[in-house]
């Protein structure tokens, strides 16, 4: 299912119909880079919207995040692998937020070895990241 809703993800992504995925956050964890302590998971309730039409991704949670995309690159590449390392197909969003910091915000179909979730969004930013594992809405 969670390689299914990825792959949907990308072909509605790169053809011309208008398509909004929603996603529901359950778990999520904050990383800062400078600091090397063990990632703690939290359990997290709210909505992630991609919008393909609008080039738009929208974290809402107490406030909402905005982001815009403007360019979609799938991993790996490399089309002869069918997964990255971590054993995922993965979509990269490039983006830029409301204050015009660019950051990358990734989808990956996780590998059922990994997580019961269906797909990770992480939100990477150059000093931090916010991963969120999610499954549809």
């Amino acid at each position: 299912m969670h390689k299914v809703l990825l792959f949907a993800l990308m072909l509605f992504t790169f053809s011309t119909n208008a398509q909004v995925i929603k996603l529901r956050a359950k778990k999520s964890a904050f990383i800062e880079y400078e600091k090397k302590r063990k990632v703690k998971w939290n359990e997290s309730d709210f909505l992630i919207i991609i919008n393909t039409t609008d080039k738009k991704i929208t974290f809402y949670s107490d406030d909402k995040r905005e982001f815009s995309y403007y360019k979609t690159i799938k991993i790996p590449e490399d089309t002869s692998k069918s997964s990255d390392t971590y054993g995922s197909t993965t979509l990269q969003f490039k983006c830029i937020d409301v204050e015009g910091k660019e950051c990358n915000i990734t989808l990956a179909a996780l590998d059922k070895k990994q997580s019961s979730y269906n797909s990770r969004v992480c939100l990477l930013y150059s000093s931090y990241a916010l991963m969120v594992d999610v499954n549809p809405e």
